[in-house]
């Protein structure tokens, strides 16, 4: 176990759950972050990964401290990439399903640098377009 500093819990707070966020919880209230990765030492978005083969619980020993890159790659598993691909292929692309994405996204305003690159993308690549929306890629 890294040699972590202990906060003092929060007696208010007692978490009881063996649940993903209940354990999260527990960690960002009972341990400091390490500072770097404990993987390839970046410093940058470091994020709590559950080792694999464990289940949470309140046990900082079943945790790693990575950063966000090191953590993806850690759970994106060969399994992992063929289950997700299978859940994207039930997802249904209909017209109502893509009306109801349109409609999520209603109200949402690109910034002004953003809707530049946009357009001049649009006139580099003409006709091309999402297959999904029928909007420009």
């Amino acid at each position: 176990m890294q040699n972590n500093k202990l906060i003092l819990p929060k007696p208010h707070r007692k978490i009881t759950s063996e649940s993903y966020s209940a354990c999260h919880k527990w960690l960002s209230n009972h341990f400091v972050k390490l500072s770097k990765c404990e993987h390839c030492n970046g410093n940058k978005f470091i994020e709590w990964a559950l080792k694999k083969g464990l289940k949470h619980s309140h046990n900082r020993d079943n945790y790693l401290c990575l950063c966000s890159s090191c953590h993806k790659k850690y759970d994106y598993t060969p399994e992992r990439r063929v289950k997700l691909s299978k859940s994207l292929k039930l997802v249904p692309h209909t017209k109502e399903w893509n009306q109801k994405v349109v409609l999520a996204n209603k109200g949402f305003k690109h910034s002004e640098k953003t809707k530049e690159r946009m357009s001049e993308y649009r006139k580099k690549n003409p006709g091309k377009r999402s297959k999904l929306t029928g909007r420009y890629v």
